[in-house]
């Protein structure tokens, strides 16, 4: 049953469904006279204003939109931890009575980490009687098992080929995600699934709802209803949505979040590393035997990435006369870009330039940023997904180690 906690009828409505097994579920609901239903799931930051903005456009175009809320509903914190306590059973069993309470015609919108949650949800629902949806819409969707080592490919959770939906992939090119763009679009294939996909051109994750939001983000924000609609409309018209869909029902298993410090490096040894600096000067890793290498892959935009540079620097001062080269390899930024980012923030080390990400997909980086601590002989021992205090005694301790060797 639906019961409504507040009310207005031009305003978003705080609701709760009951299912089958007498969960209440709270969500919010974006009334409209329309014949479509979005359900949308969010990702491990939980509902944002972006997300009231974005439903509300969507609602005066004539989709209703209803945002579940499964950190209400479970009493959870807005953690990415927190998404592995929701039960699927009873999210899909949502999906299910959405569908049919509403009497629209179903679409579903998965999120970040949400949009894996969304899937395992969906699957249930199939075996619970869901029998007809319109198609899924996945906007920068995390597939990714949490667990990783650095410099190794990455691997899917098993529901990302079990799925046989129609599905629309909204990708931020700034975004981890962009990078393995081609190998999410294959997984999702692999079920059965036609897939269309476009890009937001200079957009990170979360773009439509960032605090820290560049002018390019904000207007892609406001253009993500309309982008939404238009793809709804396409996966209306695809012949694959029409029918009962059947999902793999293989388990998804559980993973672990891979702790924050430099691990000793279990990967391949890839390639050697040959690029130029914002001077144009070429640097190659193998023309630097003898001296131990920070490689880092980072970007202007990313602001883990920012973030640990002054500890970069410091380390660098710190290894002065020392056979130690700090190499932060740029992802994809124009000369200019990084010039004027520099010019704020100085560093004193080179800037290579990774013009189409060609290094980074070679060196399987698996976060932004990816750092890899490499020996005098050339062998990659150290590495770490994500950012660092690089002048930390730890860290420190380790790269003298290895000079020591």
């Amino acid at each position: 049953m639906l019961a409504c906690c507040s009310a207005g009828a031009s305003e978003p409505r705080v609701e709760t469904l009951t299912t089958a097994d007498g969960v209440e579920v709270a969500f919010q609901r974006y009334p409209a006279t329309g014949t479509g239903l979005l359900v949308w799931w969010p990702s491990e930051h939980g509902i944002e204003q972006g997300h009231a903005e974005v439903a509300a456009q969507l609602s005066r175009s004539g989709t209703e939109v209803w945002i579940a809320d499964p950190f209400a509903t479970w009493f959870l914190p807005t953690l990415r931890a927190s998404l592995s306590e929701i039960p699927r059973d009873t999210c899909g069993a949502f999906l299910h009575a959405a569908g049919a309470r509403s009497g629209k015609r179903l679409f579903v919108l998965g999120q970040g980490r949400g949009a894996t949650v969304l899937l395992e949800c969906l699957r249930h629902a199939v075996r619970q009687g869901l029998q007809e949806i319109g198609g899924v819409l996945l906007v920068t969707p995390d597939l990714f098992l949490r667990t990783r080592q650095p410099g190794r490919r990455r691997e899917f959770e098993p529901i990302a080929s079990a799925t046989n939906f129609p599905v629309f992939v909204i990708f931020a090119e700034k975004s981890i995600e962009h990078l393995y763009r081609d190998e999410i679009v294959a997984v999702l294939s692999e079920g059965g699934s036609r897939v269309y996909h476009t890009l937001v051109q200079g957009a990170r994750n979360r773009f439509f709802y960032r605090p820290d939001a560049s002018p390019l983000e904000v207007s892609a924000g406001q253009g993500l209803a309309g982008l939404l609609l238009r793809s709804m409309d396409l996966l209306s018209h695809d012949a694959a949505a029409r029918g009962f869909a059947q999902l793999d029902a293989r388990p998804a298993p559980k993973a672990g979040t891979p702790g924050r410090k430099l691990v000793r490096y279990t990967g391949p040894q890839h390639d050697r590393l040959r690029l130029p600096d914002l001077d144009g000067r070429i640097h190659d890793t193998r023309k630097y035997a003898g001296t131990a290498l920070l490689v880092s892959f980072w970007a202007s935009w990313c602001p883990p990435c920012v973030h640990e540079l002054p500890s970069m620097v410091r380390l660098q001062t710190a290894m002065a006369g020392q056979p130690f080269r700090v190499l932060a390899v740029n992802l994809d930024e124009t000369p200019a870009t990084i010039n004027a980012f520099l010019r704020a923030r100085p560093v004193n080390f080179p800037v290579l330039l990774d013009a189409g990400l060609r290094y980074a997909q070679r060196w399987q980086v698996s976060a932004f940023p990816s750092s890899f601590l490499i020996d005098g002989t050339g062998s990659i021992r150290y590495a770490v997904a994500g950012a660092l205090e690089w002048d930390d005694p730890v860290v420190v301790d380790t790269i003298r180690q290895l000079l020591a060797e």
